[in-house]
């Protein structure tokens, strides 16, 4: 049955494959039906790209921090439930730690003294119940941590997708306000060249918008990989 659900997920994947192959076909086929033309990106070969993407930086980074406190809050209660009996077992553990190395220390004082010496002969009793003490306390703290990990990769993978989904949805607002990408680099020359209202010309912003609500929410390492790897080229 594994065997055959894989096969069936496999089947599945080749068929959306397929379709995105037979739409991108069309679209290809009603383009050059239309002769939509190339932009031109001349603008991009003496272009400054890292103080044109300046703004898209920042925007990333502040989508980031707004990101990371709406999606702390947003699971704090959560997080602490899922780890409240892990904070409690490992407390546990640096009190037995804690009180070993306490007696340890007034045993080591003991011995130093002569006439305290049936005192440290009592006090080994003590000393082998405290390591069991710690030894226990780290077990369940082992427990503890296994029992609760597959409530926390839950957790986690949540957050994961909700940050991801909200900076997305960020990254469109701030596309749709008018941070863009490619815009910066051929807005001036595209306007000129495609009729304003014309489907191309629409189809270029909405990209452009696609695009950089992406971008953007791929972080502020997103933008400085791009503008690192052009450069790189450029170079090479």
């Amino acid at each position: 049955p594994r065997f055959a659900l894989k096969r069936n997920e496999y089947t599945q994947m080749k068929r959306i494959h397929g379709l995105v192959l037979v739409v991108a076909a069309l679209a290809a086929i009603i383009a050059a039906a239309n002769e939509y033309g190339a932009i031109n990106f001349d603008g991009l070969k003496s272009a400054n790209a890292g103080a044109l993407l300046l703004g898209a930086l920042f925007t990333a980074l502040v989508i980031e921090r707004a990101v990371e406190v709406v999606a702390n809050n947003r699971f704090a209660v959560k997080e602490f439930k899922a780890t409240q009996s892990i904070n409690t077992a490992r407390q546990a553990v640096t009190i037995a730690e804690g009180a070993l190395k306490h007696e340890a220390e007034l045993r080591l004082a003991d011995a130093s003294s002569p006439s305290a010496a049936p005192l440290v002969t009592q006090k080994a009793g003590v000393m082998v119940d405290l390591r069991e003490n710690l030894k226990d306390a780290r077990t369940e703290l082992n427990r503890t941590k296994s029992n609760a990990r597959p409530e926390i990769e839950v957790i986690r993978h949540q957050k994961q997708t909700f940050a991801a989904t909200f900076a997305t949805v960020l990254g469109a607002l701030a596309a749709i306000a008018g941070v863009r990408i490619l815009g910066q680099f051929v807005e001036g020359e595209i306007v000129e060249q495609f009729a304003v209202g014309s489907f191309q010309l629409n189809l270029f912003f909405f990209a452009d918008i696609v695009l950089t609500a992406l971008l953007l929410a791929g972080g502020a390492d997103g933008i400085h990989g791009l503008t690192k790897d052009f450069y790189g080229k450029r170079k090479d």
